[in-house]
């Protein structure tokens, strides 16, 4: 392992704990039969194992689970180990990647109250204002583009591995905002 991996390794394995917390306030409320409530019983030897797992470079994502609600409603969820290992790759990479300041859904970046105020200020320009949303959004996205633009921004081979097999064309630019996960793929979410 390099200077850099192994430091960026050691980052991710630093912030475990904290994603530990976070994944057991967000699932606080989890049915009793979730996996999450197995990690938090045997945590302490889960955390030994993931910590090994990651440094050997073994670990390797399990599928999403489909969830369908009540009413209708259609969840993808990662495992709770999975979930874990994501949010601490989303505490170390986030601060590496260059976040288009037009990502209003990033925290900082004015949120949809600075959307509606900026889209009322230009009204009297345009005759028309037309929303958009693109079904399948992120399922749509072409992974090997997404892991070739994260390539450019995180110079650190066990990070990407984590994040996805290494594109083998050609190297493209950053041109919109990243750090968004597509259910089913295995890219960061925030």
């Amino acid at each position: 392992m390099n200077t850099a991996s192994n430091a960026s390794m050691q980052m991710l394995l630093s912030v475990m704990d904290q994603a530990y917390r976070w994944l057991c306030q967000q699932r606080r409320d989890y049915s009793p039969s979730a996996d999450v409530w197995d990690l938090r019983f045997h945590w302490h030897a889960e955390h030994i194992r993931l910590e090994a797992d990651l440094l050997t470079g073994r670990y390797r994502f399990g599928p999403l689970s489909v969830i369908t609600k009540a009413d209708g409603e259609v969840l993808h969820l990662w495992g709770a180990r999975d979930a874990l290992v994501l949010k601490s790759l989303t505490l170390v990479v986030a601060p590496l990647l260059r976040i288009s300041p037009r990502c209003v859904h990033v925290k900082g970046h004015g949120g949809l109250k600075a959307t509606v105020r900026e889209v009322q200020q230009h009204l009297p320009d345009y005759g028309h204002v037309l929303r958009t949303d693109v079904k399948s959004f992120y399922e749509s996205i072409d992974q090997s583009i997404l892991l070739a633009q994260l390539a450019d921004q995180i110079d650190d081979p066990l990070l990407l591995d984590l994040l996805g097999p290494r594109p083998s064309s050609a190297r493209w630019s950053v041109a919109a905002c990243i750090g968004t996960s597509a259910p089913g793929s295995r890219a960061v979410a925030h």
